[in-house]
């Protein structure tokens, strides 16, 4: 029956037109459109627990992250322009008592920008245990700013590090993520 469901909304795809981009979270590969490449992409999530393509954060990509996606299909998005800005790398660093989070922003941009930048530690529960905090970083034009978030290290584990990073302006949200093996 899901897969049914599945194939008719893959259908409806085509059919449901043209609708304003609700989040730049459904161009998937960042190209700035909304395309078959990043349908191809969503598809091969469809029914897991990936959080690239659980566009509602429900902990399953499902008929209701395909309807966001589905109204987002064929709609140009100019992500230089919505958020000159991009999270470039996150690498984290463990300790005996801390699990340190170096996360890289990039200004693509040709002026300077103000981003919020805040990291979720989520564990294999889907649940969130630890987060930073919002901090907010001025990039300069092209400037590239490595900020360290620290955390109490948690029990041994696999989790999941989330980096949203926002400008405040329309589609101005990025995210990246990472697993983190915690010994």
């Amino acid at each position: 029956m899901k897969k049914i469901i599945f194939i008719v909304s893959v259908l409806s795809l085509f059919i449901l037109g043209t609708f304003a981009v609700q989040a730049k979270s459904s161009d998937f590969n960042n190209d700035g459109v909304v395309d078959f490449q990043d349908f191809v992409s969503f598809a091969s999530s469809y029914g897991s627990s990936d959080a690239k393509h659980d566009l509602d954060k429900s902990g399953t990509v499902d008929l209701s992250d395909f309807t966001q996606f589905s109204s987002d299909f064929g709609k140009k998005i100019s992500s230089l322009s919505n958020h000159d800005y991009r999270i470039d790398g996150i690498k984290p660093h463990q300790s005996d008592a801390r699990l340190d989070v170096y996360v890289t922003l990039r200004n693509t941009g040709t002026r300077a920008d103000t981003v919020g930048a805040n990291v979720i530690l989520i564990d294999e529960d889907r649940q969130e245990i630890m987060q930073s905090g919002k901090t907010s970083v001025r990039l300069s034009q092209q400037e590239v700013y490595m900020h360290v978030f620290s955390f109490d290290k948690p029990e041994a584990g696999k989790y999941v590090v989330l980096v949203e990073a926002d400008n405040g302006r329309t589609n101005g949200l990025a995210r990246r993520f990472m697993t983190v093996d915690v010994r």
